[in-house]
């Protein structure tokens, strides 16, 4: 309240700007209720002072119109101030509340003309205390009526209330009823500690919402600049488009006396648009002296450098007289050289002013020359310390040099590049620093130990070609990955490819071979100071020194990256890393799956590729495609039904609709990109799986922790898990896991064979059915459980047992993933329907 008279008297609503006289002081609010009142343009002649707890006492005069009609607040208070209860407690008298009734204002579709009361009912708010529905029935009430609310009582009765509440005020305030007032959103301290106040004055305004001022900005927002970051980007276009009059004076503080009129001061956001230009000649001017006392190398005094200087400079405007011409021309050659200004880099909270007033100025100063505007913006966010705001009473404040000195400056600039890219908060994250300092000390005493050993070299490892050759195109591919990132301002990307990544693909080729190729090491140790070098110039400096090579790393220049990187190399390695993981990740389950006894580890393993894909994989893409939604690169929700239809598919059981649920996963996860989405359905390999595995046959051993592989295909004369082959497909081959004596190290449920589980990522139909011959099972003895059809007589099996005989657990589960992806209407009756198929298919097997 006081801070509204404050507003009041600087508004010339009172005769003597900035003069408050008190006449009463010190009332309470409780003497005010019951005052008889009028209320403008009310049907009503007189209303009451009436309480209301949730009014915002610093918000005006903290006395409004009640509207129970259209504000639920005003509802809820109305409704429990005409309980006789609550009279009492405040003291009111029947006759200001009972006489009076809701009456219509506004019309909402769906919410009707009394909205309020409307939303309280459906939200069931239970009084003026139910604070969080209030505030939803608010949001809804108030929204809905100012953008679909139509007027249905007074002067402007059919009008929209956008139209209105315009006209309204227009009313009130021509016929004495009401007065302009203006206040802050929210509360304003100022840096002195003061609360701020709005004040009617004299001010000078930039009108940035000057039609072709600002389409001359737009354009060269949208086709000329860069700003890194889509959403920076629309925040820009979206303040362009609401940034209009901007008072650009004060009275008072520090600032360039407007030229026009020497009353006023520029105010700082509207004067610090186009200093970037300064800086371009600042060291000629005053020599590395910020206080400006020093004159620089021109031999010009600041008395000397005037407007014309300046003009001239910048805007190619004639020579002022009585200087050399030397210094002036050293100055043109200085800005010429280094303006457009490339980047600027700020905090996302000028967008709205700053950032965006520079690029108006820009374009006032040069309006002719496009080239001299600013080229690109880079904004970011504030910085959080462990995902919480840095403050003292929080115990994580800490400043720049705070963390240089406790940490390292390239542990700190490490943690920064972590704490992530564009407009969201980055977060410093202690554990980051931690992790850094560990890292790069540990990667540091290895490259020493890696190159004190010299020429090492693995004789015969037929694997090295390969490794080599897939190692050197990593490297290329990661570290153009790393530029790529840098350009773009992505910092954490940058640490990605350049470190992250970098470092596996180092640990990965060295599982690849016997013995690392040691100048590929150098290699690999030269380029990981280089890529590093942005991010952690002192450790890169060290591992530079360490190579032995001249001058200083951050002079060095980036590595070269001329050499063609070879997508094919690259999916043969991440085929390979692939697959094992997959295996890897098939044993550890098998292991902590065996019932009973733990089986011994196995010593030996066949792995089964497809060089093709069977004939049924192959029907059941060409059926899938019938059914493929090209623009939404989706499969209809037909597809699964075509399927069951397609008689040669009944045949092969549960594996077609397995099999296409895989593909559908893997649609799903191209993100609507119809080439990915198009490649999804080629069975064909794009090169030969099984030289690629013969070629690093070494490396599969070791990660397999086996002693001899097989690697068998479709063309391989002597198949012994032929169900095994069968489940697998390209690029997703099947292991089979042995014992030291060559029997299968897993016995399949009886009545098969050895078949495992397709490797990369599934698509092989299931769990393989187990196979005869040479890894077949024990014979399945007959049913010794209860049931229909069980002997009399004879003991029932545990459940467990007998669940496991018959895969109950595994018939069930895929007639309800056959349901889930045919989504039926019955669904109860599909899965019946898919019981029995299955059964008349094991009839008809046996």
């Amino acid at each position: 309240m006081i801070c509204s008279l404050l507003i009041l008297i600087r508004q010339d609503i009172f005769a003597e700007f900035g003069k408050l006289t008190i006449l009463v002081d010190n009332v309470p609010g409780s003497e005010l209720i019951g005052i008889p009142l009028n209320a403008p343009l009310s049907e009503y002649e007189r209303v009451y002072m009436l309480p209301l707890l949730s009014i915002k006492m610093n918000k005006g005069t903290g006395i409004v119109t009640s509207v129970p009609s259209d504000s639920p607040d005003d509802y809820a208070a109305f409704i429990e101030l005409k309980k006789p209860n609550k009279q009492q407690y405040y003291g009111l008298k029947p006759e200001w509340i009972e006489p009076f009734d809701l009456l219509p204002i506004i019309e909402i579709p769906g919410l009707g003309t009394c909205a309020a009361k409307t939303m309280c009912e459906k939200l069931g708010v239970q009084g003026p205390g139910d604070a969080e529905r209030l505030a939803e029935a608010h949001d809804v009430v108030y929204t809905q009526g100012f953008y679909k609310g139509v007027m249905v009582t007074g002067k402007f009765v059919g009008k929209p209330v956008q139209e209105a509440k315009v006209l309204c005020k227009a009313l009130l305030v021509s016929q004495g009823l009401a007065m302009t007032y203006l206040e802050p959103d929210k509360e304003v301290i100022s840096r002195s500690d003061d609360e701020c106040v709005v004040a009617l004055v004299d001010q000078w305004y930039l009108v940035y919402g000057e039609p072709e001022w600002k389409a001359a900005v737009s354009k060269h927002v949208n086709e000329t600049m860069d700003m890194y970051n889509p959403a920076v980007l629309s925040a820009f276009n979206d303040t362009i488009g609401w940034l209009s009059e901007w008072a650009c004076s004060r009275s008072f503080g520090l600032g360039t006396r407007v030229p026009w009129d020497q009353q006023f001061l520029i105010e700082s956001l509207s004067d610090s648009t186009v200093y970037m230009a300064y800086y371009t000649i600042a060291h000629l001017l005053q020599g590395g002296d910020i206080t400006g006392q020093t004159v620089g190398p021109s031999g010009l005094s600041a008395a000397q450098c005037t407007d014309e200087l300046f003009d001239f400079v910048f805007l190619d405007k004639p020579a002022p007289a009585g200087l050399s011409a030397e210094p002036l021309a050293a100055m043109k050659r200085e800005f010429a050289y280094w303006y457009p200004m490339d980047l600027r880099v700020s905090g996302k909270d000028l967008i709205n002013n700053h950032l965006t007033m520079s690029l108006y100025n820009h374009a006032a100063v040069w309006p002719d020359k496009p080239e001299l505007w600013p080229l690109s913006m880079f904004t970011n966010g504030h910085v959080l310390v462990d995902g919480k705001k840095m403050s003292k009473s929080e115990g994580n404040f800490i400043t720049l040099g705070d963390a240089c000195e406790r940490f390292s400056a390239d542990a700190t600039r490490f943690a920064c590049a972590d704490a992530g890219d564009g407009n969201d908060d980055a977060n410093f994250a202690m554990e980051t620093v931690d992790m850094a300092i560990k890292k790069l000390v540990k990667e540091l005493d290895w490259m020493k130990s890696e190159l004190d050993k010299g020429a090492e070299t693995a004789n015969g490892d037929p694997t090295a070609e390969f490794a080599d050759k897939w190692f050197t195109n990593e490297m290329l591919r990661l570290a153009r990955g790393c530029k790529e990132s840098f350009e773009r301002m992505q910092f954490r990307a940058a640490l990605k490819f350049g470190f992250h990544e970098f470092q596996e693909a180092r640990d990965k080729y060295r599982l690849l071979v016997a013995a690392p190729n040691p100048e590929l090491i150098k290699q690999f140790v030269r380029w990981q100071a280089q890529l590093l070098a942005p991010i952690c110039p002192h450790w890169s400096e060290a591992v530079w020194e360490m190579l032995g090579l001249p001058g200083c790393i951050v002079l060095a220049r980036w590595p070269n990256l001329s050499q063609p990187h070879d997508p094919a190399l690259e999916a043969h390695g991440n085929y390979v890393f692939g697959a094992v993981r997959e295996m890897r990740s098939e044993l550890d389950k098998k292991i902590m799956s065996a019932k009973g006894v733990k089986p011994p580890k196995p010593e030996r393993a066949r792995i089964y590729v497809a060089r093709k894909a069977p004939e049924w994989k192959v029907l059941t893409v060409q059926v899938l495609l019938e059914h493929f939604d090209a623009d939404s690169c989706t499969l209809l929700p037909s597809a699964m039904q075509a399927l069951g239809k397609t008689d040669e598919l009944k045949a092969r059981g549960k594996h077609p609709s397995i099999f296409a649920a895989t593909l559908r996963a893997e649609l799903e996860g191209c993100g609507g990109d119809a080439v990915r989405a198009r490649a999804a359905f080629d069975l064909a390999p794009p090169f030969n799986e099984v030289a690629v595995l013969l070629a690093n046959e070494r490396y599969i051993l070791s990660a397999l922790d086996v002693t001899h592989v097989q690697i068998l295909h479709d063309e391989s004369e002597d198949v012994p898990e032929p169900k095994a082959l069968e489940s697998a497909s390209p690029l997703k081959p099947v292991i089979v896991w042995l014992a030291a004596d060559g029997t299968l190290a897993f016995p399949a449920p009886a009545g098969g064979g050895g078949g495992g589980k397709p490797a990369g990522g599934g698509g092989g139909g299931g769990k393989p059915a187990p196979a005869s011959g040479e890894a077949g099972g024990k014979p399945v003895p007959a049913p010794a459980g209860g049931g229909k059809g069980a002997a009399k007589g004879t003991a029932k099996v545990p459940a467990k047992d007998y669940v496991e005989r018959h895969q109950l657990a595994e018939a069930l589960h895929d007639a309800v993933n056959a349901a889930v992806l045919a989504q039926p209407e019955d669904a109860l009756s599909f899965i019946a329907d898919e019981l029995r198929k299955r059964a008349a298919a094991q009839k008809g097997g046996k």
